[in-house]
């Protein structure tokens, strides 16, 4: 499957994809929380991803936490190859909406692996990448301000060129 398949997969799709770890977490919870085994540790094989979740003494609500995670991870870790000057079809609907799409929307994770492909394509250049979208800079960075782990990966994106941080 395509990084954009797995990421409008259902949440079923991804568990059976994924090897499933329980264990104990620690901290603080009770004692319930130091007798069962309701942390959950998601295995992706295909893309080599790991997530968890432990916040939650029910180990179905930690289920249901690491499979979105593993979505975003997909999603803000997997990036596909584009050309320079290649403007997938979902950012170019979201640069003429501006970039107001919220991250409960069902695009949000789409448009924000794609754009993660056009940083990649920009060397990280950002002020580049928004002048080919014809938007303003701030545009493109408060799109990407949206989650703290998409602001990540942009950094990261950026230090991998060898440039600053964004402010």
């Amino acid at each position: 499957m395509t990084r954009d398949e797995w990421i409008a997969a259902s949440d079923e799709m991804l568990l059976r994809s994924s090897s499933e770890d329980f264990y104990r977490a620690s901290g603080p919870g009770g004692q319930k929380r130091n007798k069962t085994e309701s942390a959950v540790r998601l295995r992706h094989p295909e893309t080599g991803l790991i997530v968890v979740a432990v916040e939650s003494r029910s180990r179905q609500e930690n289920r249901e936490r690491a499979v979105k995670r593993l979505r975003e991870a997909i999603a803000n870790k997997i990036r596909v190859d584009l050309t320079r000057g290649e403007i997938p079809l979902i950012v170019q609907s979201a640069a003429t909406e501006g970039f107001k799409i919220g991250k409960r929307d069902v695009r949000f994770l789409p448009l924000s692996a794609a754009l993660l492909d056009m940083m990649v394509s920009y060397e990280g250049k950002v002020s580049e990448l928004a002048d080919a979208l014809g938007l303003a800079t701030a545009k493109v960075v408060n799109f990407l301000r949206t989650t703290p782990e998409l602001w990540e990966e942009a950094q990261h994106l950026r230090d991998r060129f060898g440039l600053g941080h964004l402010h």
